[in-house]
């Protein structure tokens, strides 16, 4: 879809011109993290080549994730701590799903991420979020998940 003054967009493939679109979904797994999105953003050409569409922001898709899917504190030397209220966490780690839904990261409509997470309950404020070991494993999941190559229908 491009616009006054916008270069056409071609395929990275066979250089064709492409046209934006969704594709199936991707499941990924990175380390602890499992990563699903609904529709992926990607250029189709002619010639049946599909590849991300580079007009997603992925920069936008991770800024949600950060702020959808909290993070513990602490690190190697301190225990880990809540991100609300500072108390440590003392409860068992366990598997849950928390779904993302970012509407400004493609000009094509709302992107839906869905992850399976590790993730601990403060006992103080209640609050659940992914143990600080995973926090890099969150975004190199959502990551993957957008700019991965799209599978052949």
């Amino acid at each position: 879809m491009s616009g006054a003054g916008q270069s056409p967009v071609t395929c990275p493939h066979c250089g064709q011109p492409a046209t934006p679109g969704f594709s199936p979904g991707a499941a990924v797994t990175q380390g602890t993290i499992a990563a699903s999105l609904e529709r992926r953003p990607t250029l189709r050409c002619a010639a049946g080549h599909r590849a991300p569409d580079p007009a997603t922001d992925v920069g936008v898709v991770l800024s949600a994730c950060a702020e959808q899917v909290p993070t513990a504190l602490g690190g190697r030397l301190r225990a880990e701590r809540c991100r609300r209220c500072r108390a440590p966490l003392r409860m068992p780690v366990r598997r849950t799903t928390r779904t993302v839904s970012v509407a400004d990261a493609s000009p094509l409509g709302v992107l839906t991420l869905h992850l399976d997470i590790p993730a601990t309950r403060c006992p103080d404020c209640g609050l659940d979020q992914v143990p600080a070991r995973s926090r890099d494993e969150v975004a190199a999941a959502a990551r993957q998940a957008l700019v991965a190559e799209p599978t052949p229908d």
